[in-house]
Formats: structure tokens, C-alpha cells, sequence
């Protein structure tokens, strides 16, 4: 799966909370969402404090890998 490029509609954050639902709930996003954006993660759980991250907007999805 291509990983996104951040654009305008892509936020960066540097993570303070190791939890990817805590940041999920904090932007009005999904978990799937965040992870989708960021195949490096490992796990909802497995975060490193002063990592960044790219957040998308509320109601993305990722596009369907072509066939």
C-alpha cells in the first residue's frame, strides 16, 4: 500500500500519548483512519512519544489498492 503524502487536508502531530485512540478521539477521527495514514505504526499501542505522525481528516479513507 502506498503510504499518503501530507497535504493540506493532513495534519502532522507529534505524539504526547502513546494511545492511538486518545489522538483518534482528540481529532474526531478514526483508529483505522490513523493507521491507515501511517503504515509505519506498528499497533494502536505501539507509539514513541516525540514521533510524528500524520493525522487526516475527519471521513477519510484510504483509496482501494487497484486491482
Amino acid at each position: 500500500m502506498p503510504s499518503p503524502r501530507q497535504s493540506p487536508t493532513f495534519t502532522s502531530y507529534v505524539v504526547k500519548r502513546r494511545r492511538v485512540a486518545a489522538i483518534a478521539r482528540g481529532f474526531r477521527v478514526t483508529i483505522g483512519a490513523i493507521l491507515a495514514a501511517n503504515p509505519g505504526i506498528m499497533g494502536p499501542d505501539i507509539l514513541t512519544v516525540s514521533e510524528t505522525i500524520l493525522i487526516p481528516p475527519p471521513g477519510w479513507a484510504p483509496s482501494p489498492s487497484p486491482s
